[in-house]
């Protein structure tokens, strides 16, 4: 009998920021699939309907519980697809089978991506959620050439018969006949908002395996080796969840009565979604591509998490500030006042800096992912504290904002005007964090006229009181819903995903929007 097929997909060649190695290797050593945003799942649904089969994009799209989206990603998709290139249901696979006897797994190398042909050429053509960057080929980039130029096409209607078969670990079942091998492969990313393209590589296939021998083989050796066991969004879909000794179990963290529901995320971001729209924190939890500019908040994060990394570590200075924060931070260009309050909201964090005063050789973690397991309602709960330090032998959390208004309310005010707040005082509370003498919640709100820092006790029973009220009336109509309807309102104005909502416009059809100018 054929033992359990190592797979491994170019997507493994990169972790992830917050990834974690151990699941991507447990994932791999079992034969199955990296998890994505279920947006670009239902988008290859979609594709599939009307490049394979040649349905209407409107007929693919109609019995969809939210088709405007997709319809709108799709449409701009196929805009960007070349004309005289062939669609090709079947996918391509390096597959490697043992010797019979031999103790050797098999195993596989994929990629994942819409496939095409024309004489002599394989192209993927990667949809991703975002504006295109050209940058140079990764490691991602070189993994997915070399499949195109060496591998063999897999038998889809034997896949399509019994996925769970091939899911279990099986490998890939390979049609009989041998295609010939391309003279040229290409690998192109599409962005599902505009139709632009960026190709990653194109050249022949031996250019492909040495890119592959040069940046791709690396990335696969090492998450094969895995590696420590990191907390984050990947526990959702882990196999090892359960018995992970890193991820802390915190029962009724979101302070629901005990009704196990399917295993999904929360977090503060999503529950306050869910307030203001319940449908915009749908195409959140989905992944569909948020399209709006950056928040000064994300600058000013930026750019502090870039000072607060340097090395040897040292407190922010006035003479580290950049001139023009958001044009390096974002890459636009703001009005002259923007720049200038977000510059001087740099300013302000100076005197307040977490840095300052910060013994040499403590503890410090940046954009620092948090996670939780509330197994009571089967939620895996993220979080994110933007400085967590030691100081004094306990831990300091710290979140940052750059209020548009009035400075933020004192004492227990606090937590409801900033959940944020609320949720880290019950990690504190959890033992996700542990409790010291010294150890506190902080908020750092920085305006231009200057910083106001304000500190929770995480171990007072009124904080935990209060923190438990207002985690849990952000979670509960959250944990609840069946339904996540469009609510317009006054959220709309500021909705990263109003370009989606049908409450918004009406979907466009593919003619409707010419081909943009410099596609691939």
């Amino acid at each position: 009998m054929t033992q359990s097929v190592i797979r491994l997909f170019d997507d493994d060649a990169v972790l992830p920021r917050g990834g974690c190695p151990a699941h991507r290797r447990i994932r791999a050593r079992a034969g199955g699939f990296p998890s994505r945003a279920p947006a670009l799942d239902t988008l290859d649904t979609v594709l599939d309907l009307v490049e394979h089969r040649g349905w209407e994009l409107d007929r693919a799209c109609e019995h969809l519980p939210e088709p405007h989206w997709v319809h709108r990603a799709a449409a701009a998709y196929l805009r960007s697809v070349e004309p005289g290139s062939r669609a090709v249901p079947c996918f391509w696979v390096r597959q490697y089978i043992p010797d019979r006897g031999s103790r050797a797994r098999p195993y596989e190398l994929c990629a994942r991506g819409r496939r095409y042909v024309r004489p002599g050429v394989r192209e993927l053509r990667v949809p991703v959620p975002a504006p295109v960057l050209r940058t140079p080929p990764d490691a991602r980039t070189a993994v997915a050439a070399y499949v195109l130029a060496t591998g063999r096409e897999v038998d889809r209607a034997a896949c399509d018969a019994d996925p769970q078969r091939y899911l279990g670990g099986v490998p890939f079942p390979m049609l009989g006949r041998r295609e010939p091998l391309p003279r040229r492969v290409r690998v192109v990313e599409v962005s599902c908002l505009d139709s632009a393209t960026a190709v990653r590589f194109d050249g022949t296939p031996a250019q492909a395996e040495a890119l592959f021998q040069e940046v791709g083989r690396e990335g696969l050796r090492s998450a094969l080796a895995g590696g420590a066991r990191v907390p984050g969004a990947d526990c959702l879909d882990c196999g090892a969840r359960r018995r992970c000794d890193r991820l802390p179990p915190a029962p009724g963290l979101l302070g629901a009565d005990p009704s196990p529901g399917p295993h999904r995320t929360w977090s503060v971001s999503l529950g306050q979604d869910f307030r203001a729209c319940p449908a915009r924190a749908r195409y959140r939890a989905l992944g569909v591509p948020p399209a709006a500019p950056a928040h000064r908040e994300d600058t000013v994060r930026t750019w502090l998490e870039r000072l607060h990394g340097r090395l040897p570590r040292r407190p922010c200075e006035p003479a580290d500030l950049p001139a023009d924060p958001d044009r390096r931070a974002t890459g636009h260009r703001p009005t002259g006042e923007e720049a200038r309050r977000t510059a001087a909201m740099l300013a302000a964090h100076v005197p307040v800096c977490p840095l300052r005063g910060l013994p040499s050789g403590s503890h410090l973690r940046l954009g620092a992912s948090l996670t939780a397991d509330d197994t009571e309602t089967g939620v895996l709960v993220l979080s994110r504290a933007d400085v967590l330090h030691h100081h004094s032998g306990s831990w300091i959390h710290r979140s940052i904002s750059a209020p548009e208004g009035d400075p933020p309310p004192q004492g227990l005010p606090l937590l409801s005007h900033d959940p944020r707040l609320a949720l880290a005082v019950l990690l504190f509370a959890s033992g996700v964090l542990p409790t010291g003498p010294a150890s506190a919640v902080e908020l750092e709100a920085l305006t231009p006229a200057g910083a106001h820092l304000l500190s929770l006790d995480p171990s007072s029973p009124d904080v935990r009181q209060e923190a438990r009220r207002v985690v849990g009336a952000l979670a509960a109509p959250w944990l609840g819903a069946d339904a996540f309807p469009a609510t317009p309102g006054p959220a709309c104005l500021t909705c990263p995903y109003a370009r989606w909502c049908p409450a918004q416009r009406q979907k466009p059809r593919l003619e409707e929007t010419p081909r943009p100018a410099g596609h691939a």
